[in-house]
């Protein structure tokens, strides 16, 4: 059986019914939950708390219904898997080695790991923290049509979340106590493991690689795309020897400014960039709909500086017709890469992908964007 082209393995580990419901939370925006919940026929609601309670009510009806519930939560947590909020590393591989790189990732079988003992499911949060280093080959996917592969691999990774106080909210005791009378904020710092999933994955087609891992808030995602190509790396030199190394991905900050002049590449929602006469902007919209490049306030501005913009960092989005979710496109440069005389950006974070297909298709828009290699 088989998920977005992944191995689905039954456990011998039982859980309940709604087992997956808090992993697909942690990991998706609730209007990409909606998405899911009308094509997997499930309640819809206004917000997460209130879907549980429709989820909780249902599963009561028949066996039967709750065995559907069961199965479509897990066919939505296993589309998250690869897609979701992602930060995304590409390299370009020789397009007629392309073919048998895939072909030789597929052959790899999942690593002995604890991961294993509830894949797709998360494992508990108790037994995470105390998990080795690193990240382990959990699946590989079935090929696709092309000879396409998709790997993916579990590992833990360290949440950092940060909470302001004030005075009042600490009260005198504490403030005494600990002798902060000095201090008017205080800022607590709580760190959680979490286990990632992180993809890679071969398109033979376009003889690309791409890296993926999750990119979570208080996370060094970079960190995490260091770490996953070091192990591609380890897969990849007993069958191809060091001639074949994933080194420098391709840099993406030529497409920044790309998309920005491309009137018909979606919207922009975010923009960074600096002028000649020695500004730099950071834009952003707060509808998700609208235009920078047609907002007035913007307009106005660039024709001041007779249209010349130098953008460093910006955000796309795309919508269909209809739509409720929007795909989006951040490529995080920043200004101290236009010091340099080649700027180079390593990665961009990709969003709002309801599926592979379009987590595909919004990535190339972002290839479509670049100068053609040499």
């Amino acid at each position: 059986m088989t998920q977005a082209g992944l191995l689905v393995r039954k456990t011998d580990n039982t859980g309940t019914v709604l087992e997956f419901f808090d992993p697909i939370r942690a990991r998706l925006p609730f209007p990409l939950m909606q998405e899911h919940c009308s094509i997997n026929n499930l309640p819809t609601a206004q917000g997460w708390d209130k879907l549980l309670v429709k989820l909780e009510e249902e599963i009561q009806i028949s066996a039967a219904r709750s065995a559907q519930i069961d199965q479509a939560l897990a066919t939505i947590f296993r589309e998250t898997i690869s897609v979701g909020t992602r930060a995304v590393k590409v390299f370009r591989l020789p397009p007629d080695e392309a073919p048998l790189i895939a072909a030789r990732l597929a052959e790899f079988a999942p690593e002995d790991s604890p991961f294993m003992a509830t894949y797709p499911r998360p494992i508990d949060s108790n037994e995470l923290a105390v998990m080795p280093a690193g990240v382990f080959l959990c699946d590989v996917g079935r090929p696709e049509q092309d000879g396409s592969t998709t790997l993916v691999f579990c590992g833990r990774r360290i949440l950092e979340e940060r909470e302001a106080r004030t005075r009042a909210q600490l009260g005198d005791a504490a403030v005494n106590q600990f002798g902060w009378g000095q201090y008017d904020e205080f800022v607590f710092v709580r760190r959680r493991y979490v286990q990632s999933f992180e993809i890679v994955r071969v398109d033979v087609t376009r003889a690309l690689l791409e890296l993926r891992v999750e990119d979570h808030s208080g996370v060094d995602s970079g960190s995490a795309l260091e770490q996953l190509q070091v192990k591609v790396n380890g897969l990849l030199a007993p069958h191809f020897g060091m001639q074949l190394q994933l080194v420098n991905p391709i840099n993406l900050f030529p497409a920044i400014k790309a998309l920005y002049d491309d009137q018909a590449a979606g919207i922009v929602v975010e923009l960074g960039f600096t002028t000649d006469t020695g500004s730099s902007k950071h834009e952003k919209m707060r509808s998700s709909r609208a235009d920078l490049r047609l907002e007035q306030f913007h307009v106005g501005g660039k024709a001041a500086v007779n249209g010349i913009l130098t953008p460093f960092r910006v955000a796309v989005r795309w919508a269909e017709e209809g739509q409720r979710t929007q795909e989006e496109v951040l490529l995080p440069g920043s200004i101290r890469m236009l010091g340099s005389a080649h700027p180079y950006l390593d990665h961009m974070v990709l969003s709002g992908a309801l599926t592979e297909a379009k987590m595909q298709a919004t990535l190339q828009r972002v290839v479509d964007h670049l100068p053609a290699p040499e």
